[in-house]
């Protein structure tokens, strides 16, 4: 993923975003660095298009995030009752033997 950059007035692809367009979307270089985002501390420029990119990519890792969250409780939920179903078992009284 790179960013779109306008050189002598023609688009073209950067060697990263700006650290103007991470603060505009809400990111700090920590978050960008976990998302995978490339930084290009020598840009100073900022453009829409780009920021909007790293919206998007941003509330996509949130969804994600979100997700396994819902899983991961799904699946303790799961455990938990299939613990307390063995726990109600009745349990067999061991077997006397005479000697």
């Amino acid at each position: 993923m790179r960013p779109n950059v306008v050189l002598y007035g023609y688009k073209r692809q950067g060697r990263g975003f700006s650290r103007e367009e991470l603060e505009k979307a809400g990111l700090n270089r920590f978050q960008a660095s976990l998302l995978n985002v490339p930084i290009d501390s020598r840009r100073s420029t900022v453009h829409e298009e780009n920021v909007k990119v790293l919206q998007y990519l941003k509330s996509e890792a949130h969804q994600a995030v979100a997700k396994k969250k819902e899983v991961a409780e799904k699946k303790v939920k799961e455990e938990n009752e299939k613990m307390l179903a063995e726990e109600r078992k009745p349990k067999k009284a061991p077997a006397l033997r005479g000697g």
